[in-house]
């Protein structure tokens, strides 16, 4: 694979890893948390409640990176 079809399908996994990375929000922020419930227009959101659709494993994106993740660490035992 050349580098740039490797930029390619690193940047396909961009938003299913952007989305990973804001499950747990910085400081007192009212939004999605996988860890704490959060307020949304005056009512209390459990995490076990909430779709995290962004986070689907049948996605095209999700099964991406969970595929890219799996090789890397096959790589890494070597």
């Amino acid at each position: 694979m050349s580098k740039s079809q490797f930029r390619k399908y690193l940047g396909g996994m961009l938003s299913v890893g952007n989305a990973l990375e804001n499950l747990a929000p910085v400081g007192d922020v009212d939004k999605p948390n996988t860890e704490y419930p959060w307020e949304a227009g005056g009512k209390v959101i459990s995490p076990l409640d909430y779709p995290f659709a962004d986070l689907r494993l049948t996605s095209l994106s999700m099964s991406k990176l969970l595929k890219f993740l799996g090789l890397c660490l096959l790589v890494a035992q070597t």
